[in-house]
């Protein structure tokens, strides 16, 4: 990664958490609905209600574990420090809107009870640790939604290793190779986007630099291929939040989007994960078209919007002063 200006890289973290809490926003009230209840909705605004009975822009536990996680990282600690924060979300609603969790996944839920129960169990020592059963099909896309504030640490500093990034994001909460590899692919893929390159590179070279991707998420699985994500059907997706599935539809969805409002757009007409799937969606497309090309209405009617941006904004600055020369932070 080139050396980036520190206001250069305070903009850009805004730019991917704004578009990270403005998708998530966007989703909480469509959440388990279907794609066909959903067929005549306009995604025109932010509404409340749902299943969750929320206010209109009310971030749900993505954008607030991604805030814990940022919270640690920009310190340059982890992750014993992750999972006393995650805990303090899940106990006290630290990063919550009203203090009141909701929506927390299963995966993610038991992860951080495992933490509770057994501090320990979180270090580095024994990241494939086997705490609680990790299957294949327990692999959902709780830990991919962490990952905007490994993107701008990747950024900001010269990093040892990605792949030992992603897999520090994913094994406390989602124990597995199949959600370690999406993470790297993920965290690649938002490096590569911000420094500039075009969204089809980006997307070529995150591929060929993660891994063994190819024999872990298997052929019929081409995140390098543009026009074979953008040609699949909308029927053809998965977006009940596994995380195979998570991260096609959003590559899908900034592939055939024109600007940010139609990126977040089409994944919300797919229902169910609307508010994890639109939030892993908003911050590529934040990144891919900017952060001036999101709605306005959509980012005014953010709960709390001005107290996440300042301390996007404050965590940035004391990310960029990590050290540089092949960082590795303190526990990996």
């Amino acid at each position: 990664m080139l050396p980036i200006s520190e206001a250069l890289f305070v903009q850009t973290a805004k730019t991917l958490f704004t578009g990270f809490v403005v998708g998530d926003c966007m989703g909480v009230p469509h959440e388990f609905k279907t794609a066909q209840s959903l067929i005549h909705e306009s995604f025109e605004d932010m509404t409340g209600g749902g299943v969750h009975d929320q206010l209109a822009g009310t971030w749900s536990d993505d954008t607030a574990l991604a805030m814990c996680t940022f919270e640690v990282l920009k310190t340059g600690t982890w992750p014993i420090v992750l999972g006393d924060i995650f805990s303090e979300f899940l106990i006290h609603g630290h990063w919550t809107v009203d203090k009141h969790v909701f929506d927390i996944g299963i995966a993610t839920r038991r992860g951080i009870e495992a933490h509770l129960d057994e501090p320990e169990i979180w270090t580095s020592e024994t990241p494939l640790k086997p705490r609680f059963p990790n299957r294949f099909h327990d692999n959902g896309n709780g830990a991919l939604m962490r990952m905007p504030s490994a993107i701008l640490l990747a950024m900001a500093t010269d990093l040892h290793s990605y792949h030992t990034l992603a897999q520090a994001c994913s094994h406390p909460t989602h124990n597995h190779t199949v959600n370690a590899t999406c993470c790297e692919f993920y965290l690649r893929l938002g490096v590569l986007i911000a420094s500039g390159l075009g969204l089809e590179d980006s997307m070529s070279q995150a591929y060929s630099q993660t891994k063994n991707i190819a024999a872990i998420i298997g052929i019929d699985r081409p995140f390098h291929s543009v026009e074979a994500i953008r040609a699949k059907a909308s029927e053809a997706l998965n977006p009940k939040g596994f995380v195979l599935d998570s991260l096609e539809i959003a590559l899908w969805s900034v592939l055939r989007a024109r600007n940010y409002k139609e990126a977040i757009q089409h994944t919300l007409r797919l229902g169910h994960d609307t508010d994890t799937n639109a939030a892993i969606t908003g911050s590529l497309a934040a990144l891919l078209f900017g952060l001036e090309d999101i709605p306005i209405s959509w980012i005014n009617g953010v709960r709390s919007y001005d107290r996440l941006l300042k301390s996007v904004e404050t965590y940035a600055k004391e990310m960029y002063q990590l050290p540089r020369d092949g960082f590795i932070p303190s526990g990996l």
